[in-house]
């Protein structure tokens, strides 16, 4: 990643989401959700570690705001996942 490139981390951000769909369009939702909750997990992590400037895109509100939101969300798509996991285990 280039220092002090502004969607460098935002665009990381987005080709793991759209790897996350497409593993969850071909049948491996468990996976494909795992995928996009690491993917939402790593954005809360760079917006907690990275300056304003580095962090481009995903500096829309404050550092706090922004890292909270992206982990809970994150988290979400973790318990999503084992939700899914017990329901095709069944």
């Amino acid at each position: 990643m280039a220092k002090g490139n502004p969607y460098a981390m935002h665009s990381c951000t987005v080709a793991g989401v759209i790897a996350a769909l497409a593993i969850y369009v071909a049948h491996r939702p468990i996976l494909g959700t795992v995928i996009l909750a690491g993917s939402f997990l790593a954005a809360a992590l760079a917006r907690l570690t990275l300056s304003p400037q580095t962090a481009g895109l995903l500096s829309v509100r404050s550092r706090r705001t922004d890292a909270v939101f992206l982990g809970i969300l994150g988290l979400a798509m973790l318990l999503l996942a084992v939700s899914l996991k017990h329901t095709y285990q069944s």
